[in-house]
């Protein structure tokens, strides 16, 4: 698909035994799906985003999100209503740039997800069991909740939201971590670690949990619990 905008209700990407199949998004490509984007059949499966392509899933339905590397921006919103629709991984999966719209929601269930730059965020964002690793420069934004389970840091990550980033289970940081905001740690237990120092904005505690480190700095403001 090159230099296309293209709209579909549903996008089916099927292959077929000893067959590959091959789907490129080229850029500034955007695909609309305003119902259920989904892969599936045996045969080699390919598809390859340009950096500067979009997957806009605008729906009303539930759906989990194929797994693959998204090289360019995921855009995840609802086509109509309050209602909340729910994106659900369903698998280890890469993405470059990732935007989630208001009555949105994307949940991580027990998969990864590796995210390379922007995350913004206007709905809501559910780590659950997963572990969510930043590998590039990314900026967290947007008034939607961030909770995350583990953390993992390894390029540069920077808090602009307004609301406060939700981490229940471990955060891991082996690069850079920049914030004047709050991180909360709200699960039953959590380790800080890494092999560089983390100097939060603010940090709290909640009630019942627990909070682990060999090492970490924490700025001049207070210490919530």
């Amino acid at each position: 698909l090159s230099g296309l905008n293209a709209a579909a209700t549903d996008l089916t990407v099927t292959g077929n035994s000893g067959r590959t199949t091959t789907v490129d998004v080229a850029a500034s490509g955007i695909i609309e799906v305003l119902g259920v984007y989904s892969v599936s059949g045996s045969g080699t499966i390919n598809t390859s985003w340009s950096s500067t392509s979009t997957l806009y899933l605008d729906s009303d339905t539930n759906q989990s999100l194929p797994v693959d590397t998204y090289s360019g921006t995921v855009k995840l919103g609802r086509l109509t209503g309050t209602d909340t629709t729910t994106y659900t991984l369903s698998g280890a999966t890469s993405i470059t740039a990732l935007t989630i719209e208001q009555y949105a929601t994307l949940a991580a269930s027990t998969y990864n997800l590796t995210l390379t730059g922007n995350m913004a965020n206007a709905g809501s964002f559910d780590g659950a069991s997963g572990t969510v690793t930043f590998t590039g420069t990314t900026a967290l934004s947007g008034a939607g909740p961030y909770q995350f389970n583990d953390v993992t840091i390894s390029g540069t990550l920077t808090h602009n939201s307004s609301n406060t980033i939700n981490v229940a289970g471990d955060w891991t940081n082996n690069g850079t971590f920049t914030s004047s905001k709050t991180v909360a740690f709200n699960g039953t237990g959590s380790a800080i670690q890494g092999a560089n120092d983390t100097t939060f904005g603010s940090m709290s505690v909640a009630s019942g949990s627990t909070v682990t480190s060999a090492a970490w700095k924490k700025a001049a403001n207070s210490l919530g619990g």
